[in-house]
């Protein structure tokens, strides 16, 4: 008649499997040695080995020789970046075509497998896959959902179960409101100057207002109903009228509308910064907060190469500083 199972033991092992079955270890992944299992729960080597064998009996586990105990199940390791962007990067100049040319460059460049798709409704991910997904909300959603690994781009990981397998790769966009408020009031001399915001609610667009909002903190704000520049146009009026001496806009688009505006009525335009340094910023020679393109990529091709080659471990999440670009006229 075996030993009796002491009430420790049992929430140990029910903690094991709630592991596994919650996704935190996964198939393929190297399980504790009876040593480490021993010192983790403060059991005997002797118990932790009890523990495993019951384990590996059940069917959680398998034994490779000569290399360890491992989460049983056929490894999930992907085998090619399912890089999947919003349909608006379809459009030449924006900042998603930017971004999407230039991750599909440096995987070329480094001979990373990848397909390049846009979202849409009945999109679906992929086996075998990582996903990489730039504003795909409710494709965000299904992968969290499924607690596999993929890749968020300038976006905040969720919150919760589903947060130890979502990578990303961000801009500090509070930071980056902080810097152009420092610019407008020491170098430009701008008492008063209105911030441009994108849609009410757009976290990134609250973020870089609420940076801004260090340096000035009774700012007036003039949101646009979206990101794009026809809808930046509409909303323009209600800054000029403001006759403000200085303008901190969301993003280059917005940006472009501002000094769109100033130059159709042949006024001068006030102090004008966007953000994100997107083609549009340069061909209109506009200042703007600069998304560091470079290192942003190469952390993208980083993260993906490692899910590649087999990295397991919890998510990473990269978080870059922006700078500030001057193209005064």
């Amino acid at each position: 008649m075996g030993r009796p199972r002491s009430e420790k033991l049992k929430r140990i092992k029910r903690h094991v499997l709630s592991r596994i079955e919650e996704g935190y270890l996964r198939p393929g992944d190297r399980f504790f040695s009876n040593r480490a299992l021993s010192k983790q729960f403060g059991i005997s080597y002797q118990t932790a080995h009890r523990l495993i064998a019951e384990l590996k009996e059940e069917g959680h586990l398998h034994r490779e020789l000569g290399s360890g105990t491992y989460v049983a199940g056929d490894s999930q390791v992907p085998e090619v970046v399912d890089l999947i962007l919003n349909p608006r990067a379809r459009e030449t100049g924006s900042f998603g075509y930017y971004l999407g040319g230039l991750i599909e460059s440096v995987f070329k460049e480094r001979g990373i497998p990848y397909e390049a798709r846009y979202a849409t409704n009945s999109i679906k991910l992929k086996r075998r896959a990582y996903p990489v997904l730039w504003e795909c909300g409710s494709l965000r959603q299904r992968l969290s959902k499924t607690a596999g690994f993929g890749m968020l781009l300038d976006e905040m990981p969720p919150l919760g179960v589903e947060n130890p397998f979502v990578d990303s790769v961000e801009v500090d966009d509070f930071a980056g409101g902080v810097l152009a408020g420092q610019v407008f009031k020491k170098r430009w001399k701008c008492r008063e100057p209105l911030v441009f915001a994108g849609p009410k609610g757009d976290a990134r667009s609250d973020k870089r207002v609420q940076g801004f909002a260090t340096v000035f903190p009774n700012i007036s704000t003039v949101h646009s109903r979206d990101w794009h520049y026809e809808s930046a146009l509409k909303a323009v009026d209600r800054i000029g009228k403001s006759n403000p001496n200085g303008v901190f806009c969301a993003n280059d688009r917005l940006a472009q509308a501002v000094s769109t505006w100033y130059q159709a009525r042949g006024e001068t335009a006030p102090w004008i910064m966007g953000f994100d340094n997107a083609p549009i910023s340069q061909e209109r020679n506009l200042s703007t907060v600069g998304i560091p393109w470079e290192e942003f990529v190469d952390a993208i091709a980083d993260l993906a190469r490692r899910r590649l080659n087999g990295y397991n471990g919890t998510a990473r999440r990269v978080v870059l500083a922006p700078r500030i670009l001057f193209r005064e006229a």
